[in-house]
């Protein structure tokens, strides 16, 4: 069952971007100094990360999406689509991909439901519940990353306020022991959620996230997205300030065996886009005349057309 879910969940990123037989060729390079300064508390980082993404709440880019693997006989391979991301806070997210201007995958999310679309030679659709069903939807799908992550992943999802209640809550601050970072200044930051743990990577100087990991409730890894080309995000909505999120990530996904490569350009927060449809599931299936829809309830074994 695990080895069919990898494949399941390789397979929309192999098709898409041609390649088969692949495996992880991702790779570390460990940076280890003691600590120059005294860790900061989660006020501090809270209010640096806040200035960087408190006005976030909409988001377009152009993306380019890469995937590196090992092929089937060895050899060291990179292939690559482009298209656009886009959300607007709190769930609505949509990544489209695709070669010539067509796409040929759409990963996306309203909040309530989260999908991949498959638009080269089989046309479906694999949707799954948000919330607290997300984790059993995607033990059945076999997709490793949801919609959420990809923003969890680009930490542009808002930090909880200090002392504040409920869900996603803090769990701890420390300094970093994740392999490649300086330790000498780069805070790690937990936080957990119904369905997720992550931990923030951030540069406690700057208050850019350097890396994100993310893992199930139950601990299991999810990816990790190493960050970078942190830079300003246009806001042509008239307010004067500037978000600032990371324009390029590395994210490492244990359970497709592949290294994903995102670039992102242009970004800005727009009063014309996002445009509505790309996260409207009804209207993307009919534009895209995808027939094929599995859908997948709590509590289901399987997927249901």
């Amino acid at each position: 069952m695990a080895a069919s879910r990898t494949a399941l969940a390789a397979a929309v990123l192999i098709v898409l971007l041609g390649c088969s037989g692949c495996r992880s060729a991702g790779g570390s390079g460990a940076e280890a100094n003691g600590p120059a300064v005294e860790l900061p508390g989660y006020d501090a980082l809270y209010a640096k990360a806040n200035r960087r993404i408190g006005t976030l709440d909409r988001y377009w880019a152009r993306a380019i999406v890469a995937l590196r693997y090992v092929d089937a006989e060895g050899e060291r391979r990179r292939d690559q689509g482009e298209g656009h991301l886009q959300f607007i806070r709190p769930g609505s997210v949509a990544l489209f991909v695709g070669k010539l201007g067509e796409p040929g995958l759409i990963l996306g999310s309203d909040g309530t439901r989260f999908w991949w679309i498959e638009l080269i030679e089989a046309r479906r659709a694999l949707v799954g519940e948000a919330g607290s069903a997300a984790a059993a939807s995607v033990d059945v799908l076999g997709v490793p990353i949801l919609p959420r992550d990809l923003l969890l992943g680009l930490d542009a999802v808002p930090w909880p306020e200090p002392g504040s209640v409920g869900l996603p809550r803090v769990v701890g601050v420390s300094w970093t022991r994740l392999d490649g970072l300086d330790t000498s200044r780069t805070a790690a930051v937990g936080f957990e959620d119904a369905d997720r743990r992550w931990r923030v990577h951030v540069d406690v100087f700057t208050g850019d996230p350097m890396a994100v990991e993310i893992l199930t409730a139950a601990g299991e890894p999810v990816c990790v997205a190493r960050l970078g080309d942190h830079g300003r995000v246009l806001n042509r909505l008239g307010a004067a300030v500037e978000p600032r999120m990371a324009g390029s990530a590395i994210i490492e996904v244990p359970a497709a065996e592949a290294t994903i490569e995102l670039t992102l350009r242009d970004a800005e927060l727009s009063p014309r886009r996002p445009r509505p449809v790309v996260f409207d599931l009804d209207q993307l299936l009919e534009r895209f005349r995808v027939e094929d829809v599995r859908v997948i309830r709590e509590g289901a074994g399987g997927p249901a057309s």
